[in-house]
C-alpha cells in the first residue's frame, strides 16, 4: 500500500504524514482527529511558520547562490 508516507516526512509534523496501509489505520484516525481538533491549531501554526521561516531564510535557493556553484563547477572541469 502506497500513501504520501513513502515521500512525505511531514517536515518534522508526524500528523501530517497519511498512509493508506491498513495496518496504520488507527494511527491515521488519530492524525485526523489531532488535525481537526481546534485546541491544536496554535501548535499547527507555530509548527507552519517554523517551515515558511526556514524555506523564505535560505538563500541556497538564490540563482546568484546557485550560479556561483555552476560557475565553480565548470571552471574546474575546465582546469582539468
Amino acid at each position: 500500500m502506497a500513501g504520501h508516507d513513502d515521500w512525505w516526512d511531514g517536515y518534522g509534523f508526524p500528523q501530517s504524514v497519511w498512509s493508506y496501509d491498513p495496518e496504520k489505520e488507527q494511527t491515521m484516525r488519530e492524525n485526523l482527529a489531532y488535525l481537526l481538533d481546534d485546541k491544536n491549531v496554535p501548535e499547527i501554526q507555530d509548527h507552519r511558520d517554523r517551515i515558511l521561516s526556514d524555506h523564505l531564510a535560505r538563500e541556497d535557493n538564490e540563482w546568484d547562490y546557485f550560479c556561483d556553484k555552476l560557475a565553480g563547477v565548470v571552471g574546474c572541469a575546465l582546469e582539468r
